[in-house]
């Protein structure tokens, strides 16, 4: 989902700098799509790990009372 929202933006300010009506430099478009992968596949990752420490936990029922 990050990494779509992402490149919507990118998108979006490509769209906008090819019609006129914002002014962005070619060098800045790259990083910032390059970041916002990057980021992605962190979260991904953090994700990932946490599902499975969670899942190895025993499993608790619920409390009596």
């Amino acid at each position: 989902m990050l990494a779509g929202l992402v490149l919507l933006a990118a998108g979006v300010t490509a769209l906008l700098d090819a019609t006129g009506a914002l002014t962005v430099r070619d060098a800045v478009l790259l990083p910032v799509v390059l970041f916002g992968l990057s980021l992605a596949g962190v979260v991904g990752v953090l994700t990932y790990a946490v599902r499975r420490h969670f899942s190895r936990r025993p499993h608790r029922g619920p409390r009596p009372g």
